[in-house]
């Protein structure tokens, strides 16, 4: 697999010349980014150029690994979607991202003609966040703690050309921590070239590529901050922290798509503040 990825990624895909050969491609990335050693033999580098061979394969052939259909126990699940192809790149995203930060999909299943997936694992200790924050009422820095790394999280997921359904970024149900305070995300969404090609020449369901972009993310990303640190008791504090947060949440929801700061620019200036 190293000899492989060192190669460009798009080039290795363009090699590709059957559906067999992708699916073994395919195969063959699924099993080797979901070995729990590989990230700490070959390095969040080969982790990525693994995802982007994997995405840019997908794009020629659009295919899933059989491990999606394996139904193994999951914690947590949720509707997967209407549309195949949200439903397959949901999937496959969910497969290849770092599950240090993405719960991957365990299982599929019907319920009533909805397509249902289980994400995460059982072994796995891990709550959604609306129930951590009814259940320990905590304080706002360390709610913009929680906040940060989710935007760390986003920023790495758009870095790999992915956005996610924006619609699910409203939901803190779809946010997971740890007893670490660590966060995971329920992933939905689509490869951003993808969404943004389909846009270009029209689409039967452009509300959802709309929602799939990432100047959708970041405003989506603004309405959750806004509900985790100040749709609370912490609302009306005089902390410095306050002021600053909401001067990032305004920007992240102007209304010229173009003012907006991208997720590497809500990270850095998150960075600056004082959060001890």
């Amino acid at each position: 697999m190293s000899s492989l990825l060192a190669f460009d990624y798009a080039e290795t895909a363009a090699r590709v010349r059957s559906v067999s050969d992708a699916q073994q491609l395919i195969n063959l990335i699924d099993l080797v980014i979901n070995t729990e050693s590989f990230l700490s033999q070959c390095g969040p580098d080969a982790a990525r150029k693994a995802a982007h061979l994997a995405s840019n394969i997908f794009a020629r052939v659009p295919i899933l690994p059989p491990s999606a259909f394996l139904n193994r126990p999951a914690c947590h699940s949720t509707f997967l979607g209407d549309t195949l192809e949200f439903i397959c790149q949901s999937v496959l995203i969910s497969k290849i991202l770092d599950h240090n930060r993405i719960l991957p999909v365990l299982e599929m299943y019907d319920i009533r003609n909805q397509l249902q997936a289980g994400f995460g694992n059982v072994n796995e200790q891990s709550e959604p966040m609306n129930a951590w924050l009814a259940r320990s009422s905590p304080t706002l820095i360390t709610r913009t703690r929680i906040m940060l790394e989710i935007a760390r999280i986003i920023r790495y997921i758009h870095s790999m050309d992915i956005a996610l359904y924006s619609n699910d970024m409203t939901s803190r149900k779809r946010f997971f921590l740890d007893s670490n305070l660590h966060a995971k995300i329920m992933f939905r969404g689509l490869f951003a070239r993808w969404s943004r090609e389909v846009l270009t020449y029209g689409h039967e369901n452009n509300r959802l590529l709309t929602e799939c972009t990432y100047e959708a993310n970041i405003f989506a990303f603004s309405n959750l901050f806004y509900e985790v640190c100040f749709r609370g008791d912490d609302e009306n504090t005089s902390h410095r922290l306050v002021g600053d947060a909401r001067r990032l949440i305004e920007r992240c929801r102007a209304e010229d798509l173009k003012s907006r700061p991208t997720m590497e620019d809500v990270v850095k200036e998150m960075e600056t503040w004082n959060l001890t």
